[in-house]
C-alpha cells in the first residue's frame, strides 16, 4: 500500500526503480497526505523521464561539504562560518540561494553589527573566508543550472530533429 497510518500519521511507501521510499507526510489529514503522494511520485517521474535534478537543500550541502572536507586543518573554523550562514540559509534550496542574497548577507556592516566587532578589520578578518566560498559556491550553482537548462533545450531539439 503506498499510504498507509502509522498511529495518527500517514506515511507514503513507494518502489521507484527497485528503490523502497518510505517517508512520513507529516500529517494525519488523509487528503493532505494523499497530496504529499502524489507530489513525490510526479517530482520521482520527472527525475526519471526529464531527467530534471533533485532540489538540493543548503543543509544537504552542508553536511556533505564537512565530510568531504574532514581532512582540512581549518575545519573548525570553517565550521563556525558555516553555522553562522545556517542562520540565513537553514530552510533554502541550493537554487534559492543567488548573488544578490549573497551579497545582502556578506555586506561588511551587517557582518560588522552580527559580530559585535569593534572594527572593520576584525571583520575582514574573519569574514573573507565567508564571502570568497559563498561566491565560488554561486558561481557553481549558477554554471551548474545554465548548463542545465542548455542541455535539456538540447535534448529537446534533438529529440524533434529524431522525430520530424
Amino acid at each position: 500500500m503506498a499510504l498507509y497510518r502509522r498511529n495518527k500519521i500517514y506515511w507514503v511507501d513507494i518502489n521507484h526503480n527497485g528503490t523502497r521510499i518510505q517517508r512520513s507526510t507529516g500529517t494525519s489529514e488523509k487528503l493532505a497526505a494523499q497530496e504529499f503522494h502524489d507530489k513525490v511520485k510526479a517530482d520521482l517521474w520527472r527525475q526519471t523521464k526529464l531527467g530534471e535534478k533533485p532540489d538540493k537543500m543548503w543543509m544537504d550541502a552542508v553536511v556533505r561539504w564537512i565530510h568531504e572536507s574532514s581532512h582540512k586543518r581549518s575545519l573548525d573554523d570553517d565550521k563556525s562560518h558555516l553555522r553562522w550562514l545556517d542562520s540565513h540559509f537553514k530552510d533554502k534550496k541550493l537554487t534559492d540561494i543567488n548573488r544578490d542574497m549573497l551579497e545582502k548577507i556578506t555586506s561588511l556592516q551587517e557582518l560588522q553589527l552580527l559580530g559585535g566587532w569593534s572594527s572593520l578589520a576584525m571583520v575582514l578578518r574573519y569574514a573573507h573566508l565567508s564571502s570568497s566560498h559563498l561566491r565560488t559556491a554561486a558561481n557553481r550553482i549558477y554554471v551548474t543550472n545554465s548548463l542545465h537548462v542548455e542541455l535539456r533545450s538540447k535534448n529537446r531539439s534533438e529529440n524533434f530533429a529524431v522525430m520530424n
